[in-house]
């Protein structure tokens, strides 16, 4: 984008303009509008003393942030910039500058006349001592000047979060969603006319074997005794030609649909409940058979067919001889000879064992396609019709060992997985996966991080913390920590301004290095990210603890961190104490999430337990969510990378992943994801299956872009699969 708008200036003959475009590009690389920087440039106007440019940048301030907002805010901001100006003022007086003082009644006088707030300060260029006076005292104390910076600060990291984006900001983002839709389009087309070919090779194929109803004898058709004449027709009567399967090719929901008998022609209830069959006989987790699983539906269904066709071809051909024998012809026109003729009794007798071949090769057939589906759990509510379809799934095979984390883009572009060994991989999707940079280290890396689609944030087993450039496929910026904590196992970036927080753990276990149950010690850090310079520590109560996991909210006010003490903590990153801690799991919590409404947050932890926190009463559970037996683990790995015994791996990444609106969550399973509905009355509510791996999954991740359904599956053999899911 940045590109396009210095073509555009060149071309226009704005020469300079594009040398100054150019100049702050190099200086600035976040590329953002920061709350931060907006108070930085109000600090250097007042410490300055220059009312003239303090008063234009806030005229533009109302006029490209404030001028979105509704009817109350135009309240809040006249009271803001009021106390701003009130600061300028004691700042004034503070640094002896009277005539700036002077200056800016003489100045503002026009415009701060209508207001009443400002009948008092008049007189302020006059008053002796104003800090002992009772209109000026509060003003000038540093608790006040420091709650209106704040105050503002807040006010401006909301409205940047909710701001529209320029125009000119759209563009790259509709474009790719464009090209996106166009290869799925792509994609789609060639499907269906795979799918065309197929089902017109096989009417080909069945019109020129011949019609299935006029098999002869010995070509495997089953013989039957003689029936009586009632016996005959109880049989025929008995045996409806639409609930039988047909020997078609099995096809996807979206061929099936557009096959649909018009109105003309409009099918009976029974045609109906045999399509609903056809179209529901698939595996739980795809709307599409494999070949394999559609050739092993279409062979049972084939001699399903067979067998009752010579039922119903023998019980249609049956006449009475003068002599009281009875024959029926075959196709070829040869008679066959027939024993004596039984009764109803009898004849249900003689056909009970085909009725159990049937049944046998119904449930071979059921079970072959599904041998990969997990049987539902007890204490999960029943299975309600999923809100969206499987499009396609594709798996990455790079990895040699279990992954650790694996995250999406914020983009949704692109994927990051890191495994035990250290082996970082940043692969696209489109159109298929694809490598794009890849690294490791002598010290092994143990956690990555997204800072913007091109951005990385890297930590090691012994206290590194690297900016990794994935288009220079280089390291960028280097940082030591500190070696008390040398194993960096997760970050948080800030969404709005240029720091991050790092969980650095310790070698030793809290008190007693020799007890193995002993919680881990670690420790929170705030680090600015340009200057890579650490700002502070969090403080960790009672004790120094290790944090699991962490993540901000959407203004980056609040950290919410999960500890190995299974102790809940959310800081406000305005000071270094956390605001709430409560204990939330009995063990370790690996995973908290904000809700999307961010009154609530999520937590999962090693005693397998999923729950819902309230964060406006701190400690206060909103539900205790029942979940599958092993979506918290364990989770054992079969001898691959560099663990050649299979031993028990602990999580490190994310055990569940909530989708962009909140209503849905991805959680692991021993041969995928699940995927469930938050109700908030019947909990948890089963809906879609994402299976696929052969190995339990350890980690997942959802993308938060708006424009896509995308959701990642890792597993402890070290294959990721990526699930295209599309709203139904």
């Amino acid at each position: 984008m940045d590109e396009s708008v210095k073509q555009y200036l060149l071309y226009r003959g704005l020469n300079s303009t594009a040398k100054a475009l150019e100049n702050e590009l190099k200086t600035e690389r976040d590329r953002i509008f920061r709350a931060d920087k907006i108070m930085d440039q109000i600090h250097s106007y007042i410490n300055s003393h220059d009312i003239t440019s303090l008063r234009d940048y806030w005229s533009f301030l109302e006029q490209h942030l404030f001028s979105y907002l509704d009817a109350p805010y135009p309240a809040v901001i006249h009271r803001l910039v009021t106390n701003l100006f009130r600061i300028y003022l004691v700042n004034a007086l503070q640094s002896g500058r009277n005539e700036k003082v002077t200056e800016f009644f003489e100045k503002m006088t026009p415009h701060l006349s209508s207001f009443p707030e400002w009948k008092d300060w008049y007189v302020l260029p006059f008053t002796k001592n104003p800090e002992e006076q009772q209109p000026f005292m509060m003003y000038f104390s540093k608790q006040w000047q420091d709650t209106v910076f704040l105050c503002l600060h807040n006010f401006l990291s909301s409205i940047l979060v909710n701001m529209p984006k320029p125009v000119l900001l759209n563009y790259e983002g509709d474009s790719k969603l464009i090209s996106r839709l166009e290869r799925e389009n792509q994609e789609l087309r060639k499907q269906v006319s795979h799918w065309q070919l197929q089902a017109s090779s096989q009417t080909r194929t069945k019109s020129n074997s011949g019609a299935d109803d006029c098999l002869p004898i010995n070509e495997g058709c089953i013989v039957m005794p003689p029936l009586s004449p009632s016996d005959a027709n109880d049989l025929t009567d008995s045996i409806d030609p639409y609930s039988m399967p047909t020997s078609v090719e099995l096809l996807d929901d979206f061929y099936s649909i557009s096959q649909s008998t018009p109105e003309a022609e409009k099918p009976t209830p029974r045609t109906e409940q045999f399509k609903s069959f056809i179209r529901n006989i698939g595996l739980p987790s795809s709307p599409v058979l494999s070949k394999k699983s559609s050739a092993a539906a279409l062979s049972s269904q084939t001699t399903l067919v067979v067998a009752t066709a010579a039922i119903t071809a023998t019980a249609a051909t049956v006449s009475t001889a003068p002599s009281g024998d009875r024959q029926v012809k075959s196709a070829t026109g040869h008679a066959a000879q027939l024993p004596r003729p039984l009764s109803s009794k009898a004849l249900a007798v003689a056909a009970s064992p085909i009725t159990a071949n049937v049944n046998a090769i119904s449930d071979t057939s059921h079970s072959s396609l599904s041998a990969n589906a997990k049987p539902q759990i007890s204490e999960i509510s029943t299975t309600v019709e999923s809100p969206y379809l499987l499009l396609s799934q594709d798996e990455y095979k790079e990895h040699s060992a279990c992954i650790a984390q694996c995250r999406f883009s914020f983009s949704g572009d692109a994927i990051a997985t890191l495994d035990v060994d250290g082996v970082l991989k940043t692969w696209t999707i489109q159109p298929s996966p694809v490598t794009v940079a890849s690294t490791m280290s002598k010290s092994v890396l143990t956690s990555v991080e997204w800072i913007n689609d091109r951005t990385l944030l890297l930590g090691s087993k012994v206290g590194t913390v690297r900016l990794f450039d994935i288009k220079e496929k280089k390291i960028s910026k280097e940082v030591m920590t500190d070696n008390t904590y040398p194993r960096i196992v997760g970050f948080a970036t800030h969404p709005l301004s240029s720091t991050f927080v790092t969980s650095a753990v310790g070698r030793l276990r809290g008190n007693n290095p020799c007890d193995h149950h002993a919680p881990r010690v670690g420790r929170l850090s705030v680090w600015d990210m340009k200057t890579m310079t650490l700002e502070r520590h969090l403080l960790l109560a009672p004790g120094p603890i290790a944090i699991n996991c962490l993540s901000y909210n959407r203004n980056g006010n609040l950290l919410l961190t999960g500890g190995a003490d299974g102790v809940i903590r959310l800081y406000d990153l305005k000071s270094e104490n956390a605001v709430d801690q409560w204990l939330g799991h009995a063990g370790e919590v690996h995973t908290a999430l904000f809700d999307v409404d961010e009154t609530s947050c999520y937590s999962i932890g090693s005693d397998g337990r999923l729950v819902q926190w309230s964060l406006n009463k701190a400690g206060h559970k909103m539900a205790d969510l029942a979940i599958h037996s092993g979506a918290t683990g364990p989770f054992m790995t079969a001898g691959v990378g560099s663990q050649k015994n299979d031993i028990m791996q602990s999580p490190r990444g994310k055990l569940f992943a909530l989708d962009t609106d909140g209503t849905h969550v991805l959680t692991c399973s021993s041969k995928g994801g699940i995927i469930y509905k938050l109700d908030k009355e019947r909990g948890l509510e089963r809906v879609l299956s994402l299976e696929g791996h052969k190995s339990p999954v350890i980690c997942v991740d959802w993308s938060t872009s708006v424009h896509y359904k995308l959701c990642l599956t890792a597993s402890v053999d070290g294959r990721v699969r990526l699930s295209t899911l599309l709203t139904k």
